[in-house]
């Protein structure tokens, strides 16, 4: 489910922002790595592709 995220924001929503952000940029060459792989729809397409 996903829920809005509007202020106040508590404790427990920062610490799950920053377990997120250190998955995500623990494994920086993988994500980008997969990144490569996906392919956006129009109009988010990469330029050229």
């Amino acid at each position: 489910m996903i829920s809005r995220i509007t202020p106040p924001n508590d404790l427990s929503l920062m610490e799950l922002y920053v377990e997120a952000f250190r998955k995500v940029f623990g494994n920086v060459e993988r994500v980008k790595e997969i990144a490569k792989t996906v392919e956006l729809p129009w109009p988010f397409a990469r330029k050229g592709a």
